[in-house]
């Protein structure tokens, strides 16, 4: 099962979920809605040899742009 993000729509909580792939919807943690929504999360990898944000190219000082440290 992947873990998902989700919001909640009247108290902006964000959260994580180990849940299966349909599921849109979840009851928020901190104050119980159901009005949560499932967020477009962006995937991470680490194997663009050890770059922290997925999104630069690794120098052997920083990455240039986010300044993320590797």
């Amino acid at each position: 099962m992947p873990i998902y993000e989700f919001k909640c729509g009247d108290c902006g909580t964000r959260f994580e979920e180990l849940v299966s792939a349909g599921t849109d919807r979840l009851p928020c943690p901190k104050c119980g809605s159901a009005q949560t929504y499932r967020l477009i999360s962006l995937v991470s990898s680490m194997g663009n040899g050890g770059s922290s944000c997925g999104t630069c190219v690794p120098t052997p000082e920083k990455c240039r742009g986010c300044h993320c440290p590797h």
